[in-house]
């Protein structure tokens, strides 16, 4: 008989595993969620074919990590028929469980603005070490924030020496502007854009990751108001995006891309730092960002996506999922982004 397993929400978010000696006589691992915030009426995702496949308004979807208990080794042969999902004591309709196991999708934004001259060669070097911490056939763009003027700008691609060249050109002069907001704003809506269309991951987007690496220079986007920052969080949320950012300052800079970062990176589950001056501090923090990026893909890499029908299609209280597969570590989340 499998052990039952416990698990109380940490946040609206993430669901954490635990494990108790309680029996549970079916034999397999249970674990509970209690007080699930929100659960999305619909989620879309990429399917196998690399055609949008949708959750049905009466079906819901929970992402669920298992690692075996002693060797904490992911858990990746079991079939639909392995899971089971409970609301309130009432076992739901199973509608599918598949493994998903995407590859890290990064979309890399750079201030290239005159404000980074003089952490040319930082960046150069510190996002060479970046790529290095990525695993590979990790799917990586380059985007900038003064697009007519820049060479580096690359679509999706798994072709890091392409990559790698074209951040060789990368070289803020003077006259260019940091067009930050404008630029996450592109990157967003290219994401939200069909699969096959410039700017969008193969397959669709799953879990991207936007990357940042800025300054904090005069941001000179066309619009810079109240409504137009806080228009960007919900285009993040609907790509279920996460957003890292390094701050490379300068002396007297502006106070608002920092307090972006801060923002931005809480909200998604990201990475932040600063590095006050041009120093050797300047790829190291890019480094520790990519390490960063790569250590929450591999949480997120190897997931199910298990969706089914609630009893009582609007209340997201008292769920449980079970596995038939004893000694077992269950994660769960609303979302897949596990952290």
């Amino acid at each position: 008989m499998g052990r039952r397993t416990y698990a109380g929400v940490t946040d609206s978010n993430v669901v954490g595993g635990g494990q108790s000696n309680d029996e549970w006589p079916s034999g397999m691992t249970r674990v509970f969620v209690v007080g699930i915030l929100a659960l999305a009426v619909w989620v879309v995702w990429p399917g196998e074919n690399g055609q949008l496949v949708w959750a049905q308004e009466d079906e819901q979807t929970l992402f669920v990590r298992l690692l075996d208990s002693a060797t904490e080794a992911p858990v990746t042969d079991l079939m639909a028929e392995d899971f089971a999902v409970w609301q309130a004591g009432v076992e739901c309709e199973l509608v599918s469980a598949e493994l998903v196991s995407p590859r890290l999708q990064l979309a890399l934004v750079f201030d290239e603005s005159q404000w980074m001259r003089q952490y040319v060669n930082h960046v150069r070097n510190g996002v060479s070490q970046l790529l290095d911490a990525l695993p590979e056939g990790s799917e990586v763009s380059l985007i900038a924030t003064d697009p007519p003027a820049s060479r580096i700008t690359v679509d999706f691609t798994t072709d890091m020496a392409l990559v790698r060249e074209r951040l060789d050109e990368y070289f803020p002069w003077n006259g260019s502007l940091n067009r930050m907001l404008d630029t996450l704003h592109r990157t967003a809506d290219n994401l939200l854009r069909e699969d096959g269309e410039e700017g969008v991951p193969e397959g669709g987007p799953l879990w991207p990751v936007i990357a940042v690496i800025g300054s904090n220079g005069n941001e000179m986007s066309d619009q810079v108001t109240p409504r137009r920052f806080y228009s960007l969080g919900p285009k993040l949320e609907a790509v279920l995006a996460t957003v890292h950012w390094v701050m490379l300052e300068i002396p007297f800079g502006s106070r608002m891309q920092p307090e972006w970062a801060e923002i931005f990176t809480r909200a998604s589950g990201g990475w932040h730092d600063r590095v006050t001056a041009p120093s050797q501090i300047a790829p190291q923090k890019m480094a520790e960002m990519g390490a960063a990026i790569a250590q929450q893909h591999a949480l997120r890499a190897t997931q199910y996506r298990v969706v089914f029908k609630p009893p009582d299609r609007d209340s997201t209280e008292d769920l449980s999922v079970a596995v038939a597969r004893p000694e077992t570590l269950i994660f769960m989340s609303q979302d897949g982004r596990l952290q």
